[in-house]
C-alpha cells in the first residue's frame, strides 16, 4: 500500500484521466510566495501490507482520509462538519422576488412582521421539514443583494451588497424568528455565504483594494457577470469576520455554506506580484467562523476542510424533480458505490435505496427542495423520515467505518465511535451476526433495548445500536467475529 500526502492542506488543480482503463491523475501545483517559491513536502508512506479485496482496500481509504481530514482541521482549528440530512434549494421563487420588487417599487416599504419570505418560509416549509426528519436546511441568500437595488434587468439574490440580511425578505427580526422556530423543531439553519459582491454595491466600488482581480485586469468573478470576487489578503478579512461574529450574536444560525469555494473563496489575485491561492487565508476564515460555534462550514466543491457538499443540475429548478438523463446516469454510478460518498455529500434527485446506503456509509445525497420529498410516494416518505430519525439518533457515533461483506456482497456498515464504547450497524439485506457473548441490542425503529446471546439477525433496511451488559450501560464492545 502506497500512500502519498503534503505536509499542510495544499491548494491543487487535480485532474482524472483514462489511459488504457486505468485512471491517470494529473496535478497542477502552484508556487507559494517569497524569496524561494516551492511547494509543501510530499511525504510517501509505504507498507508491505496491502488489501485482499476492493471492500478492505475501502476500509483502509475511509480510515486513512478521516485521520488526515480530522488532524488537518484539529491543527487548523476548524470544525469537523458531519453529513446530515439537508434541504438545500431554500430561496424565494422567481414569483416571489418578482412580487417583492413590484412591491417595494411601488410603495417604498418592506414587509412587515409575519408578511416576509423568512416569516412564510417559517410557517410553510419548516413543518414540511420537521415530518421528513431533515436535520439541516440552507438559506439561499439571505442578504440585501441586487434585488433591493435592481440595475436594469439585473436582481440576482446572489449578488450581495453588504453582511446586512435582506429587509425585502422580512429582515434580521423575521430571520431570528426563523432560526429560533426550526430550533424549537430539532432542526439547524446554514446561511449562504458570500464569497463575491454585487459589482453594484457600495463595497466593490468604494474599496476596490478588497477585490480580487484577473490577469487580464478585470475582476475576478467566476464567469457570472455581475460579482466581483472578495480579497481574503486584505482589510475585507477582518471586515468580513466582524460582521459574521455580531450577526451570529444576534441570531443563532447554525451553519454557513461557501459557494464556489476552490474559485471564488480560495482564489489567485493576478494584482498580487506573486500570485499565489489564498487556501491558508480561506482556512484562517474558516477557523474564525468555528470560533463562534457552528456546526456546519460546508463548502461546495472538494477538500478535508470544511464538509464537501454539492448542489448539482438540479439548483435552479423549484418543484419535484424532472431529471434529465445525464442526471439519471450520474446517480446510477452510485448505485452501489455509495461508501465512495464518505464525508460528503452529492446532489441529484432521490432514490431511496441510494439515500440510504449514502448516510449509512457517512455520506449523504441532498434534497433539493420539499416538493422533491412530497413527490415520493407514501412508503418512500415514510422510509426517509425513519432513516432520517435514526441517523440522527447515531450520527456523532460514527467514526471508524467497517462496511459488511459476505462473498462479495455488500450487506451493511458498521461503525464504531472513537471510544470504543458502542456500535452502530446499518443493514441493507437479512444476515446473521455471530457475537462473542450477549449484548444489549437496539433496533432503532422497533422500541426498546433487547438482550440477544449467541448471534444478532439483522432485517433489510434496519438500523441497530450495540452495547454490552444486562443494562446496557457498560462501556466494554466485544469484537465481532464474522458476518455471514
Amino acid at each position: 500500500t502506497v500512500l502519498a500526502l503534503f505536509e499542510r492542506p495544499f491548494a491543487a488543480k487535480v485532474r482524472l484521466g483514462d489511459e488504457a482503463g486505468r485512471h491517470v491523475y494529473e496535478f497542477d501545483l502552484p508556487l507559494g510566495a517569497g524569496e524561494t517559491r516551492e511547494t509543501p513536502k510530499l511525504a510517501w508512506l509505504l507498507t508491505p501490507k496491502g488489501a485482499n479485496n476492493r471492500w478492505a482496500a475501502n476500509d483502509i481509504w475511509a480510515a486513512i482520509f478521516d485521520a488526515l481530514k480530522n488532524g488537518y482541521s484539529q491543527d487548523a482549528g476548524v470544525v469537523i462538519s458531519r453529513p446530515v440530512p439537508s434541504v438545500v434549494w431554500n430561496a424565494p421563487s422567481a414569483d416571489e422576488v418578482a412580487a417583492a420588487i413590484e412591491h417595494f417599487q411601488e410603495t417604498g416599504e418592506y414587509p412587515g412582521p409575519g408578511q416576509g419570505w423568512f416569516d412564510r418560509f417559517a410557517q410553510e416549509e419548516l413543518p414540511r421539514g420537521e415530518a421528513a426528519g431533515v436535520r439541516n436546511l440552507i438559506i439561499q441568500p439571505p442578504w440585501e443583494s441586487d434585488v433591493e437595488h435592481p440595475p436594469e434587468e439585473l436582481d440576482s439574490g446572489h449578488a450581495p451588497w453588504d453582511f446586512t440580511i435582506s429587509n425585502m425578505w422580512g429582515g434580521e427580526d423575521a430571520l431570528k424568528r426563523l432560526v429560533d422556530d426550526a430550533h424549537a423543531r430539532g432542526m439547524q439553519i446554514t446561511l449562504w455565504y458570500p464569497s463575491t459582491f454585487s459589482l453594484f454595491s457600495t463595497i466593490a466600488i468604494t474599496h476596490t483594494n478588497w477585490l480580487a482581480w484577473e490577469m487580464s485586469g478585470e475582476p475576478l468573478d467566476g464567469g457570472w457577470g455581475d460579482v466581483a470576487a472578495a480579497n481574503l489578503r486584505s482589510d475585507y478579512m477582518p471586515y468580513a469576520v466582524d460582521k459574521i461574529t455580531a450577526l451570529h450574536n444576534r441570531i443563532p444560525f447554525d451553519g454557513l455554506w461557501f459557494d464556489s469555494w476552490s474559485g471564488l473563496a480560495v482564489l489567485t489575485n493576478y494584482l498580487e506580484p506573486q500570485p499565489s491561492p489564498t487556501l491558508d487565508e480561506a482556512i484562517a476564515l474558516q477557523q474564525a467562523y468555528s470560533n463562534l460555534g457552528l456546526d456546519h462550514i460546508l463548502i461546495e466543491g472538494l477538500g478535508p476542510l470544511g464538509r464537501p457538499d454539492a448542489y448539482g443540475d438540479y439548483e435552479s429548478y423549484a418543484g419535484p424533480p424532472n431529471p434529465l438523463p445525464v442526471q439519471v446516469r450520474e446517480l446510477e454510478r452510485l448505485r452501489n458505490h455509495e461508501y465512495l460518498l464518505h464525508r460528503m455529500a452529492a446532489g441529484t434527485y432521490i432514490d431511496m435505496a441510494i439515500y440510504h446506503r449514502a448516510l449509512a456509509s457517512g455520506g449523504m445525497l441532498n434534497i433539493a427542495n420539499f416538493d422533491e420529498i412530497d413527490a415520493l410516494n407514501e412508503e418512500d416518505r415514510a422510509w426517509l423520515r425513519r432513516i432520517n430519525l435514526e441517523h440522527r439518533q447515531v450520527v456523532d457515533r460514527m467514526d471508524q467505518r467497517k462496511l459488511l461483506v459476505s462473498d462479495d456482497r455488500w450487506l451493511g456498515v458498521s461503525w464504531l465511535d472513537d471510544a470504543a464504547d458502542e456500535m452502530v450497524i446499518y443493514a441493507f439485506e437479512s444476515f446473521r451476526l455471530q457475537l462473542d457473548e450477549a449484548l444489549c441490542v437496539k433496533d432503532l425503529s422497533a422500541g426498546p433495548w433487547v438482550r440477544v446471546q449467541g448471534e444478532l439477525i439483522a432485517r433489510p433496511w434496519r438500523t441497530y445500536l450495540l452495547r454490552t451488559g444486562d443494562a446496557c450501560e457498560s462501556l466494554y464492545l466485544p469484537m465481532l467475529r464474522r458476518v455471514g
